[in-house]
C-alpha cells in the first residue's frame, strides 16, 4: 500500500487534479479532437483528457489517451507531448502495480523532457522514478533521486519541497534510519508552516505520528493524529478523517484501551464504507478483527475477518487474504474448533507460498533489469573514454597546426601546399562529425524503440499469468485436485516458456505454437473440454526457420475464448488457426465460432464484466514499432455472419512482416 504522502504528491505535481470527472469539459475536448486537427494543440487537449481521467482513477481511459498522445507527438517531433504521454503511462502502470512498465515509461519521460530542456518536468519525473524505486525496494537509488530533486526544488523555491521530504522520511523509515526519518518529517513540518500550507502540514504530521507509533512513542503519536483529525474535520476531508480514526484506534490498541480503540475504528469503518475504497475497507476490517481478537472476543472478530476475506478475494489482495486466513485460524483455535482452525491454517500456508513464488518471479525480473542497466552504464563509460581520446587528438592537431604556421614563414610554397591539404582535412572532419551525429541519433531512436517494446511486453506478462492462475484456482475450489495438478504442471511449463520468450525480441514459429497449444489446453480444461482447436501450417513453411515477435498470437486467442466462446450456450466451441506466407508477410488467421463481437459487448455491458483484454492496444503498438509503413494492413477483424445476418463467430487476420 502506498502511503498518504504518495496521494498528496500526485495532487501537487500533476498538471491538473480532479475530485470528480467534469463531463462537460470531457465532451468539449472530445468534440475538438473529432474535428481532425493534427498539431500541438491537439496534443495538449489529449494530455488534458488523460489528466481528467487520471484524477477520476479511470486507468483504461488514461492509457488510451496516453498512447494517442505519444503517437501524435512522435509525428510532430513534439518532445513535450512525448514526455507527457510517457508520464501518464508511468503513473497509471505504477498505480496498477506494474512496476516494470512504470519504470521504463518514467525513464522515457525523463529523456523526452531532457530533449525539451524542461528542468521542472525533468525533476518531477525523477521524483516519480524515485517513488517507483522505493516500491522496488531499491532504496539507495530512490534516496539519490529524492535528494537530487530536493536540491533543485530548494533552488527554485518549489512549493512541493514538503512532498519530497516526506518521501525521504518514508524511505529512511523503511531502511531503519529512524533518526534521519524523524529529521526529514520535522523539516517537512517546518517548511509547510513557513508556506502556510495546511494540507502539507497535516500530511507531514500524520507521517511523523506513524513513525512515533512504530517506535513506541505512543503519547506523541496520539497528539499528532488528534491534531490532524481536527484539521480534516474542519476542512471536511472524509478520506483523511477515516485514515486518522484508524491511526488513533491503533494507538489505543497498543495501550490496551480496546473499547476506546473500537470507538474510533468503527467510526473509520463507517466512513470507509461510504467512500467505497475496497483496499482501505479491507485493511480497516482486518484492524477491527484483530482488536476483537486481542480482547479474546473470537466470534466478533470472525465476523469482520470474514467480510475482509470476501473483499480481499474480490480485489485479489493476496497479502490481506493470507492475513485473514492466519488470524481466522487462531480465532477458531480459541473457540476449540480445531478442524476449522487447521483448514484456515493450511489455506494460509498455500497463500504464503503463492506470495513467495510471485516475489521470486519479481526478483528474477529485477535482476534482469539491473543487468541491463549495468550494461547501459558500461556503454556510456566507453563513449566517455572515446570522447576523451578525441579531445587529446584535437589538442595534438592544434599543436601541429601551430608548427605549420611557423613553417609558412620559412617555406611559403610548402606552406601553401600544407594549408590546402589541411583545408581538405577539415572539410572531411566536418563530414565525419555530421555522419557520427546521424549515427548517434539513429542509435537513440533504436534505444527508445527497444525500451517501448520492453514496456509493452512487461504489461502483457502479468495479465497473461493471472488468467492461467485463475483457471488452476477454480479447479482447486471445485475439488478437482488431479486435474489441478496436471494443469499446474502445464502452467509451470508455460511460466518457463514465458520467462524465456519474454526477453527475446523474436522467437520461432514452432516456439510460438508450442506456447499457444499449452495455453489453449489450460483454458479447455477450465471450460470442461468444450473448446476444440486446430492449427494448420502451410506445407511450404518450416516453423523452425520462421521468426516472429514473441507472444504475438496468444492475446487474440485469449480474446476469442473470453469474448467469443465463453458466452456460447449451444454446441462446442472451436478455434481454427491457419499460418501461411505470401510476399514479405506471414499471414495468421484466428477464427472462432463464438457469439461475435456485438453479442460479446452486449453481454459485457449487462454483466458488468471486469475482465479487460488489452491485446488489441498492446499488439497494435508492438506492430507499429516493427513496421510504421501502414497499420491498416497489419490487423483486420471480420465478423462472420450467415445469410440471415446472424453471428457465426469472428475471424482475425494478422499480417506480420517477415525479417
Amino acid at each position: 500500500m502506498k502511503q498518504l504522502f504518495t496521494f498528496t504528491w500526485i495532487v501537487c505535481l500533476s498538471l491538473a487534479a480532479y475530485s470528480q470527472l467534469d463531463q462537460q469539459l470531457v465532451d468539449s475536448l472530445t468534440l475538438t479532437l473529432n474535428e481532425g486537427q493534427a498539431d500541438t494543440m491537439r496534443v495538449l487537449n489529449l494530455i488534458h483528457l488523460a489528466r481528467l481521467y487520471e484524477g477520476n482513477y479511470e486507468h483504461d481511459s488514461v492509457l488510451r489517451y496516453g498512447y494517442e498522445t505519444l503517437n501524435s507527438s512522435r509525428s510532430l517531433a513534439y518532445y513535450h507531448g512525448i514526455g507527457s504521454g510517457h508520464r501518464d503511462l508511468a503513473i497509471t502502470f505504477w498505480n496498477q502495480g506494474m512496476l516494470d512498465s512504470a519504470l521504463v515509461h518514467s525513464e522515457l519521460s525523463i529523456q523526452a523532457f531532457q530533449l525539451d530542456n524542461d528542468q521542472k518536468r525533468i525533476h518531477n519525473q525523477k521524483y516519480l522514478k524515485g517513488m517507483i524505486m522505493t516500491d522496488y525496494g531499491r532504496f539507495d537509488e530512490a534516496l539519490a533521486l529524492h535528494y537530487a530533486v530536493l536540491t533543485y526544488f530548494e533552488a527554485t523555491e518549489n512549493p512541493n519541497i514538503t512532498a519530497v521530504l516526506n518521501s525521504i522520511g518514508y524511505v529512511q523509515n523503511l531502511t531503519g534510519n529512524y533518526a534521519e526519518a524523524e529529521s526529514a518529517y520535522q523539516q517537512a513540518i517546518e517548511v509547510a508552516r513557513q508556506n502556510q500550507n495546511e494540507d502539507a502540514l497535516a500530511n507531514a504530521m500524520s507521517n511523523l505520528g506513524s513513525l512515533y507509533s512504530s517506535l513506541g512513542r505512543l503519547e506523541e503519536a496520539l497528539t499528532l493524529f488528534e491534531q490532524v483529525l481536527e484539521y480534516d474535520q474542519r476542512v471536511k476531508n472524509d478520506w483523511g478523517i477515516g485514515f486518522q480514526m484508524i491511526n488513533i484506534g491503533s494507538i489505543h490498541v497498543k495501550k490496551g484501551e480496546y473499547k476506546q480503540a473500537l470507538t474510533y475504528q468503527l467510526q473509520g469503518l463507517s466512513i470507509r464504507r461510504k467512500l467505497g475504497q475496497k483496499i482501505h475497507l479491507c485493511s480497516n476490517l482486518l484492524v477491527i478483527g484483530r482488536t476483537y481478537k486481542e480482547m479474546k472476543a473470537s466470534i466478533q472478530a470472525l465476523v469482520y475477518y470474514e467480510e475482509a476475506k470476501e473483499i480481499a478475494e474480490e480485489i485479489d489482495a493476496r497479502d490481506y487474504l493470507y492475513s485473514c486466513h492466519l488470524d481466522m485460524s487462531a480465532c477458531y483455535a480459541n473457540l476449540s474448533q480445531y478442524e476449522a482452525a487447521y483448514e484456515y491454517r493450511k489455506t494460509a500456508s498455500v497463500l504464503r507460498d503463492s506470495i513467495y513464488a510471485q516475489e521470486k518471479l519479481d526478483k528474477i525480473q529485477e535482476l534482469t533489469k539491473r543487468y541491463e542497466n549495468e550494461k547501459k552504464e558500461a556503454t556510456i563509460a566507453l563513449l566517455s573514454a572515446e570522447n576523451q581520446l578525441k579531445d587529446v587528438a584535437l589538442t595534438h592537431e592544434a599543436n601541429v597546426r601551430k608548427g605549420l604556421i611557423l613553417g609558412l614563414i620559412l617555406m611559403l610554397i610548402i606552406g601553401l601546399l600544407i594549408w590546402a591539404g589541411e583545408k581538405r582535412r577539415i572539410r572531411n572532419q566536418k563530414l565525419l562529425t555530421e555522419k557520427n551525429q546521424q549515427i548517434r541519433e539513429t542509435a537513440f531512436r533504436e534505444t527508445l524503440t527497444n525500451l517501448e517494446l520492453k514496456a509493452l511486453r512487461a504489461q502483457m506478462n502479468p495479465h497473461f499469468i493471472f488468467n492461467c492462475m485463475n483457471s488452476i484456482n477454480r479447479l482447486i475450489l471445485e475439488g478437482q485436485n488431479d486435474k489441478a495438478s496436471r494443469n499446474l504442471t502445464k502452467f509451470a511449463r508455460l511460466i518457463r516458456m514465458i520467462l524465456e520468450y519474454s526477453e527475446k525480441k523474436n522467437i520461432t514459429l514452432a516456439e510460438e505454437l508450442q506456447l499457444l497449444e499449452t495455453y489453449i489446453q489450460l483454458e479447455a480444461e477450465r471450460f470442461k473440454n468444450k473448446i476444440a482447436y486446430e492449427i494448420q501450417v502451410a506445407e511450404q513453411l518450416d516453423p523452425e526457420e520462421i521468426e516472429l515477435p514473441s507472444m504475438i498470437l496468444q492475446p487474440f486467442v485469449e480474446n476469442a475464448i473470453w469474448h467469443g466462446l465463453m458466452h456460447k450456450e449451444e454446441g462446442g466451441g472451436k478455434i481454427l488457426i491457419q499460418i501461411e506466407a505470401r510476399d514479405t508477410l506471414l499471414h495468421c488467421y484466428i477464427e472462432d465460432n463464438g457469439v461475435g463481437r456485438e453479442k460479446a459487448l452486449e453481454l459485457k455491458n449487462i454483466q458488468q464484466a471486469t475482465h479487460t483484454s488489452m491485446a488489441m492496444t498492446v499488439t497494435k503498438e508492438r506492430l507499429k514499432l516493427l513496421d510504421s509503413t501502414g497499420l491498416t494492413r497489419l490487423i483486420k477483424i471480420i465478423d462472420l455472419k450467415d445469410v440471415a445476418n446472424q453471428a457465426l463467430g469472428t475471424r482475425v487476420e494478422l499480417n506480420i512482416p517477415l525479417s
